[in-house]
């Protein structure tokens, strides 16, 4: 990942090592991903809320091209690399898309106890059971090889935007697995409204 990037900023999150579906059919972001694909290079997706950039993101790549309409418009699949802090940022009057100054933002703790992770599965596995959700193996499989365990399990967790920008900000895997525990305990008192939450998990737009 460069110092200077290009960015997306889109309602979204997304995590290190998370799988996600974009539409790309504006013509300046149809034109950053056809020169990602030409260069092999990737870009920064920034969460824009409240009329400002999230100035915590994610770097990505495209992993796959699913589809070109005949109007050029794309969908494909974006995997997220590792965070970035957006220093600065402005746009490229040539392109129309806008660049950032970005620098890494990676753990400050990376040893935790796993206890929590155990936890914190245990807790989510009785979550999805109750509300009879069944994941693929893709998702058990991916989640037992990442080292970044409490972001595989963020995806399927139910959380709104700004809890997600939270998890996304922290900085010891140790923490983040806390976040979610303390998340997913108060989900249960929640489960008479099955649907409101089986919505929550269903639609939250990550590939396992």
């Amino acid at each position: 990942m460069n110092n200077i990037i290009p960015i997306f900023p889109l309602s979204l999150v997304v995590f290190p090592h998370s799988r996600y579906p974009l539409h790309i059919f504006e013509p300046r972001y149809k034109k950053l991903i056809n020169l990602c694909l030409k260069e092999k290079t990737g870009f920064g997706i920034v969460t824009f809320a409240d009329k400002n950039f999230h100035d915590i993101g994610c770097y990505v790549e495209i992993e796959e091209v699913i589809n070109v309409s005949a109007s050029e418009e794309m969908d494909i699949i974006v995997k997220g690399i590792r965070r970035f802090r957006m220093i600065n940022h402005w746009e490229n009057e040539e392109t129309g898309y806008s660049m950032a100054e970005v620098e890494k933002y990676d753990d400050l703790m990376y040893s935790y106890d796993p206890i929590l992770f155990v936890e914190a599965r245990k807790i989510f596995k009785h979550l999805i059971k109750r509300i009879n959700y069944k994941l693929d193996d893709f998702f058990w499989n991916n989640l037992s090889r990442t080292e970044l365990k409490s972001f595989k399990l963020a995806e399927k967790s139910g959380f709104d935007l700004s809890q997600q920008l939270t998890l996304l900000e922290l900085r010891d895997e140790g923490e983040r697995l806390n976040y979610i525990i303390n998340h997913l305990q108060k989900l249960e008192k929640y489960l008479d409204e099955k649907t409101s939450l089986l919505k929550l998990v269903i639609n939250d737009g990550y590939i396992n």
